[in-house]
C-alpha cells in the first residue's frame, strides 16, 4: 500500500514521520483506510467558460492534531506564511504522485490534474482544512465528471453531507447543475496487498485485485 501523506519534520523541530505506526499497520492490515478526509468541491467559471475547481478537505482529528502541533509553532491559531510553506513542502506536495486524489472524465476520456495553485491550510475547533485550486481553463466541454478518492486506499475520502458541491458562476450567463452518483461503468481496481512503493493503477480486473466504485460529481452547464 502506498503512503500518500508523508512528511518529515520542519526546520524547528525534529519529529517522527506522521502516523508511522499507521503506515506500518497498513502493510499488515490490507486496504483498510487509516485517515479520513471530508471533501468539498467548489466549481468556478470565468464568464461562460470553466476555469477550475477548488477542493477543500477537512481532516480527522489525528492528522489535524499532528499538523497543528507540528507547524503552528507559536500557537496563535493560524498558519503564517512560513508555516504554510513548510506544510506545503512536507505535508502536501507528495500528493502530486497521487494526482491530488482528483480524477476527471469527459465521456470515456479520463484525465488528471496537471498541477495545483493557491494551496493554503487553516484550522478551526482543532479541525485542519486544506484548500487548493485545480485550473481547468483549457477544458472545452460542457459537462464534466469529477471523482475525488485515494486509489492507494490509505485515506478514506467522503463528500461533505451538507454541502458537497458549490457552483461559482454568473447567473446571467450560465445555469449549471450538479449531481453525485456512483458510476459502475468506470470502476477502479486495486491490489490490497501491494507494497508501500507500488503506485500501479489498473484499468481491467484480474484475480487478486479488488474493485472500488467511485462516486462522481457530474457538472452540466
Amino acid at each position: 500500500m502506498s503512503q500518500p501523506l508523508v512528511y518529515v519534520s520542519n526546520m524547528h523541530q525534529m519529529k517522527s514521520l506522521l502516523l508511522f505506526i499507521f503506515f506500518c499497520a497498513a502493510q499488515l492490515l490490507t486496504a483498510h483506510p487509516h485517515m479520513s478526509i471530508t471533501n468539498r468541491c467548489i466549481v468556478h467559471w470565468d464568464g461562460d467558460s470553466l476555469s477550475g475547481i477548488q477542493l477543500e478537505w477537512d481532516f480527522d482529528k489525528y492528522f489535524s492534531a499532528d499538523i497543528i502541533q507540528g507547524y503552528d509553532l507559536n500557537a496563535d491559531g493560524e498558519f503564517d506564511k512560513e508555516e504554510l510553506k513548510e506544510i506545503y513542502q512536507f505535508a502536501f506536495s507528495n500528493l502530486e504522485k497521487y494526482h491530488y486524489f482528483a480524477f476527471f472524465r469527459e465521456g470515456e476520456d479520463r484525465f488528471i490534474p496537471e498541477g495545483v495553485e493557491d494551496f493554503t491550510a487553516r484550522y478551526r475547533d482543532r479541525v485542519l482544512t486544506y484548500s487548493f485550486f485545480i485550473p481547468l481553463d483549457d477544458y472545452q466541454g460542457r459537462d464534466l465528471y469529477i471523482a475525488v478518492y485515494d486509489y492507494s486506499f490509505f485515506c478514506q475520502v467522503r463528500y461533505d453531507e451538507k454541502a458537497p458541491v458549490a457552483l461559482q458562476y454568473d447567473p446571467e450567463l450560465l445555469n449549471p447543475e450538479f449531481s453525485i452518483k456512483e458510476n459502475r461503468d468506470y470502476p477502479v481496481y486495486y491490489d490490497p496487498y501491494a507494497s508501500t512503493s507500488d503506485m500501479t493503477t489498473y484499468d481491467k480486473w484480474f484475480p487478486g485485485l479488488q474493485t472500488f466504485i467511485p462516486s462522481e460529481i457530474h457538472i452540466e452547464f
